[in-house]
């Protein structure tokens, strides 16, 4: 349902609904055991990318991005 509503193709800045979709995304991959802890860093999880290779973001954590305190840098698209 969701995939049918707005033009899919277009990206959208989303601002704060991303906290509600990161929180249960992250809960979800927690509880099926995806991620083992939130104290983690983020890149161990995301191989094949390098948003978080940098010396700024490789540091941040699941806690971070939870919390909203991460200060990532970089460009999503």
């Amino acid at each position: 349902m969701i995939a049918e509503w707005g033009d899919t193709t277009r990206p959208d800045m989303t601002f704060s609904v991303t906290k509600t979709f990161l929180s249960t995304v992250v809960g979800l991959a927690w509880q099926r055991g995806y991620i083992k802890d939130v104290s983690d860093r983020v890149r161990d999880y995301v191989p094949g990318t390098d948003l978080f290779e940098s010396e700024h973001n490789a540091p941040i954590t699941w806690d971070h991005l939870l919390r909203q305190t991460s200060d990532w840098h970089g460009t999503l698209w």
